[in-house]
């Protein structure tokens, strides 16, 4: 189970920095 939280914590933590990524580049 941990390795499941461990998972989904990376997962969003790459979609926040993709996101910020986009918001950045678009202005």
């Amino acid at each position: 189970m941990k390795n499941v939280i461990e998972y989904v914590g990376l997962q969003i933590q790459n979609a926040a920095t993709y996101f910020t990524k986009i918001a950045f580049f678009s202005g």
